[in-house]
């Protein structure tokens, strides 16, 4: 949306810089020498060169007809142009050429003076083509502060002194003064068609230009109207063109600039992008050494833990095994001891043992094949004699 505003910006800005159309007007002036256009102008830019060139129509043959006149204080005629030749005038010389000019009354011509302080040398043109060519003084320059007079001569000082021997009565189109001495090429492509605009290209060169001559006072019977329809439709096809580039330059310019902003906000992006990603990558690297080192902190821990475990099942496992043979010892014990007061034959082990008296070895001897026992051993025990007959009876209940 931003682009497209300005883009109608520059458009309506072109068309609103092109909307004067008395540039393509035609100066016409009476017959009389009241007839002109009188006005000052900045004449510092031709000062060491110029060229004055303009389409004229010649209407009045009467004494020299004076189309152009610029008078400074002590040099009224600094410079002059007539429609046939006669008092062609540059720094007060003046020239003949009237049998150079073989204009038809009533036709259109292109007229040019140039002129430059480095080759000391004023050239005359008419219709592009060079008919004379003469020097000047070395190192002299064109005077300053003077006045411009068009449709007359100024004999008497600036601003003064037009009449009836100068009247022009002629018709002026595109008079224009460059701001240097142009070449025999430049001059005869501007002569080639009344209604070309080759002279626009020039631009700043055009030091004095026809859109503002037109602004400037008229004296008498001096009108402006419109030129032919052909240059009509000459001028809007090459107003058509200038509009055409002008807002072309305008869009390349806006692009540039546009493309620059957005290269500079992109480079910004891009940096502000790279700083927090370095910033978030550092993070990242912050976060990461600090979860290794938690991990590697978590498996010493995890090893010494297995360790720790390790050893107390181990301890724990040697404590138990030590308790299991502990108890199994405890149990054969037990087991044995049970085998001895259980059966017969553990207890007349014991009776053996222990020597008791011979009825009970010889009890022993006859049930359980052992050997006798002397008594005297025995009764020195002094086994319990009900026991001794408790066991005798249980024997006897097996044997039966």
């Amino acid at each position: 949306m931003t682009v497209l505003m300005t883009v109608m910006m520059l458009i309506r800005s072109v068309t609103v810089e092109s909307t004067d159309e008395r540039e393509y007007n035609i100066l016409k002036f009476g017959p009389t020498e009241k007839d002109y256009v009188i006005f000052q102008h900045d004449m510092s830019q031709f000062e060491t060169g110029f060229t004055l060139c303009s389409w004229v129509r010649k209407l009045y043959s009467e004494s020299d007809p004076t189309w152009f006149s610029y008078a400074v204080s002590g040099q009224v005629y600094e410079l002059g142009m007539t429609d046939k030749g006669t008092q062609t005038r540059i720094f007060g010389d003046e020239t003949d050429l009237t049998s150079l000019y073989t204009v038809t009354p009533g036709t259109w011509f292109h007229n040019c003076l140039s002129w430059d302080s480095a080759t000391s040398t004023r050239d005359v043109y008419i219709d592009g083509v060079k008919v004379d060519s003469k020097a000047t003084p070395a190192g002299r320059t064109l005077l300053q502060g003077g006045t411009i007079v068009l449709g007359n001569e100024q004999d008497s000082g600036p601003g003064a002194g037009m009449d009836d021997f100068d009247i022009f009565g002629g018709e002026l189109y595109k008079l224009n003064m460059f701001t240097r001495k142009l070449d025999d090429t430049e001059i005869r492509e501007m002569a080639l068609e009344m209604c070309f605009e080759v002279e626009m290209k020039y631009g700043n060169e055009r030091g004095l230009k026809w859109a503002d001559v037109l602004q400037k006072t008229k004296h008498g019977n001096v009108v402006e109207k419109v030129s032919s329809s052909q240059c009509m439709l000459t001028h809007l096809w090459y107003k058509l063109e200038r509009t055409n580039e002008e807002l072309s330059d305008k869009l390349n310019s806006t692009y540039t600039q546009l493309t620059s902003e957005l290269n500079n906000t992109v480079h910004d992006m891009k940096v502000e992008y790279e700083a927090s990603l370095k910033k978030l990558t550092n993070t990242i690297l912050q976060i990461s050494t600090e979860l290794n080192k938690t991990i590697v902190e978590e498996k010493n821990a995890v090893i010494e833990l297995n360790k720790t475990m390790k050893n107390a099942i181990a301890q724990q496992s040697s404590k138990t095994q030590s308790e299991i043979k502990s108890l199994k010892e405890k149990s054969q014990e037990t087991t044995d001891l049970s085998r001895q007061v259980a059966t017969p034959d553990s207890l007349c082990n014991n009776i053996r043992t222990y020597n008791f008296m011979d009825e009970c070895s010889s009890f022993c001897t006859e049930n359980f094949s052992l050997p006798d026992l002397g008594y005297n051993n025995i009764a020195a025990k002094h086994l319990d004699k009900d026991l001794f007959d408790h066991l005798h009876d249980d024997s006897e209940e097996e044997k039966q």
